[in-house]
């Protein structure tokens, strides 16, 4: 192992350096008041990639989920029907390993660790930027960050002069097709379907008023009866994966004491069928998803002094669960809970020395009827963490550490470092490097899922870890950039759920593994109604548990060592078109690396067309070629629908 690590260290370095200070003016009356500190301001780091929401309409994305694959490193698994299971994995991580913080609040599920993103209730029309930290970022952003970071900020109103009305409405068709039902002496044939032409629907209306208020109301029908193909290449429908959901939220943003106040709730419901994968159908199951989320904070750039900034929140997220295997079972509830503080400060020392500095704190409970702890217990964790984050200018450098230390109630306490450079190479180009540390507690789930036929949770778990980062140059000038990246990552005690030899699905430690690769990003804008995106990623994953060693050169399960992802736009006047191109490579299914998931490509094309000063119809086309292919082993992703929609705005312009 320590050979392993020490390849690994050697191979560390990245690039992009984010300014301290991200001041967003507000006008109150005559006076202009500065009043938002940043973020926690990270490293400098080439894995950096970002996406703003005249970037994300143009993409014609139709969900956060969709958005996020667009990214280089990023990639998004789906169980298939809209409604179902959407996580991210960066720089082939574990979608666990991935922290999610949506306007500076987690919101993972406390009972898995993972942040299903078909749960969130945000639209891409309600994002105002998303921005992706890829590699371990403990040092900056507490455990869980082991794969990155994904920072969402929603849209705020602001400074309206009257209220705007946004509507909109949409209906998803899906090509009739022929198929089978039954199997055996049962088996017979369907015809096709022409309900399939209205097999979804989905609208929202968004009010801005006056004062910053804001509020949504939404909802989503779908069938989800596409067509798939069983393990004998049989086609059917899916079945039970209808879904019916709603969402609402409220926030309000203004000028306070001297600074900017936020505050924000959200809510959802959700009920579902859980079709379960291809080769084991749960043809009975159904769940039922609540989740509440509320987030209020505090930001200025003078805080008892011009040098300082300050940055406050509070946030609180539930997540409730009810699952049942069949009409005849009882209910599996499960209420996830999670509440916290976070404070940070940013001291301008002198012109060349800015220190950042956090206290965060939280808890974390699980109340279930079938998930207790080692005694009995309901699962509850408490942590709490600081860091110091100095950051030093000097000529055309900019150096940048940070420190860590957390405490959890259930774990060991833990360390976590950092360190990056950026250096402005030419007035176009910067370089940027840097090397991290991170980690992340096994999640209730891992610990102590009950035993019952075929799975188990283990709560013997040791803390995952990791080191790695990387190093890259970037181009910016007159519309066109290119980013180039090169990055390492070596991650210990992996925790993944494997059978053991009596047939019994548990996690474990399943030793290390080793993730170098190269990622290039770019884009093209200006005056011209053309514009284009692209993003290439490389990633050779080794596998390193037990015996295995980097010359056995087997790869890592359900990770491609190809992506690439290619966006073309055109957008004059009333009209706006634009065509992606989203490719994967292979991906072995298993450990041995002999049976595999082919190579793939979803073709996605969307067409805008204003009608009017206040009008707008869309039109999607989503897997174009209708590619047949699977994101999570065994549950088949749609083929070939179109969404067409509809949009108003009264109040505004369009």
């Amino acid at each position: 192992m320590t050979n392993h690590r020490a390849v690994v260290q050697l191979a560390v370095l990245v690039s992009l350096y984010a300014p301290f200070l991200h001041a967003d003016p507000a006008v109150s009356g005559s006076v202009e008041i500065r009043a938002k500190a940043p973020e926690i301001a990270p490293a400098p780091t080439a894995g950096r990639s970002m996406m703003t929401a005249e970037e994300i309409d143009a993409s014609g994305a139709a969900s956060v989920a969709a958005v996020l694959g667009l990214l280089p490193g990023i990639s998004v698994s789906s169980n298939g029907p809209a409604g179902s299971q959407a996580a991210a994995s960066i720089r082939g991580s574990t979608t666990n390993q991935v922290l999610v913080l949506v306007d500076g609040s987690p919101v993972s599920d406390p009972s898995s660790g993972l942040t299903d993103f078909s749960k969130l209730g945000l639209a891409p029309e309600d994002i105002e930027s998303i921005e992706v930290v890829k590699g371990g970022a403990s040092a900056q952003y507490g455990p869980d960050a082991v794969g990155g970071v994904i920072l969402i900020r929603t849209r705020r109103a602001r400074d309206l002069a009257g209220p705007v009305l946004d509507i909109k409405a949409a209906n998803v068709s899906r090509l009739p097709f022929a198929s089978v039902t039954g199997s055996g002496i049962s088996e017979k044939d369907v015809a096709p379907d022409f309900l399939s032409l209205a097999d979804g629907q989905e609208a929202s209306i968004h009010l801005g008023l006056p004062g910053g208020f804001a509020m949504g109301i939404g909802g989503e029908r779908s069938a989800n009866a596409y067509l798939c193909r069983d393990t004998d290449g049989t086609k059917r429908s899916r079945e039970n994966a209808d879904l019916l959901s709603g969402w609402a939220s409220a926030s309000w943003n203004g000028v306070a004491w001297a600074g900017s106040l936020d505050a924000g709730l959200a809510g959802s419901l959700r009920s579902l069928g859980v079709p379960g994968p291809i080769d084991a159908p749960t043809p009975g199951a159904t769940e039922e998803d609540t989740q509440v989320r509320a987030n209020l904070g505090y930001s200025t750039d003078a805080f008892l002094s011009d040098r300082v900034a300050f940055e406050a929140s509070a946030y609180g997220i539930s997540s409730g669960t009810l699952y049942r295997e069949t009409v005849d079972e009882e209910d599996d509830a499960n209420l996830a809970s999670r509440a916290g503080l976070d404070a940070r400060w940013s001291l301008l020392a002198n012109d060349r020395l800015t220190v950042g500095s956090g206290l965060t704190g939280r808890y974390e409970r699980l109340d279930s009827s079938n998930v207790t702890d080692s005694s009995g217990g309901v699962p509850e964790r408490f942590s709490a963490g600081a860091y110091v984050e100095p950051a030093i200018t000097f000529g055309a450098w900019t150096l940048v550490s940070a420190a860590r230390f957390d405490w959890t109630s259930d774990f060991p306490s833990g360390f976590s470092l950092s360190l990056g450079a950026a250096r402005a190479v030419t007035p176009t180009l910067t370089a940027s490097a840097n090397a991290s540390t991170a980690y992340r507690s096994p999640s209730f789930n891992d610990l102590y899922w009950p035993a019952s036929p075929g799975v188990e949770g283990n709560p013997g778990l040791e803390p995952e870890s990791s080191s790695g980062g990387d190093i890259g140059l970037r181009h910016e000038d007159r519309g066109l950039s290119i980013a180039a990246t090169i990055h390492a990552r070596y991650v210990e005690d992996v925790i993944l759920w494997q059978p053991g030899g009596d047939g019994v699905w548990r996690p474990g430690n399943h030793g290390s593994a080793f993730y170098p690769g190269v990622e290039l990003e770019g884009g093209l804008s200006g005056s011209s109604p053309f514009s284009a995106r692209f993003s290439y990623a490389f990633l050779h994953s080794y596998q390193l548990s037990g015996d295995l060693d980097l010359y056995d050169d087997l790869r890592v399960p359900m990770v491609s060592e190809h992506s690439f992802d290619l966006t073309l736009a055109f957008e004059e006047r009333k009209l706006r078109a634009s065509v992606d191109f989203d490719y994967a490579g292979l991906r072995y299914q298993e450990m041995a690396n002999v049976a595999y998931d082919p190579a793939r490509l979803v073709v996605n094309a969307h067409l805008r067309l204003g009608a009017g000063e206040t009008t707008a119809f869309t039109l999607d086309a989503e897997n174009l070629l209708d590619e047949r292919y699977e994101s999570v082993q065994g549950y088949p992703m749609p083929g070939f629908s179109l969404r067409a929609g509809f949009e108003m705005r009264l109040g505004g312009t369009r």
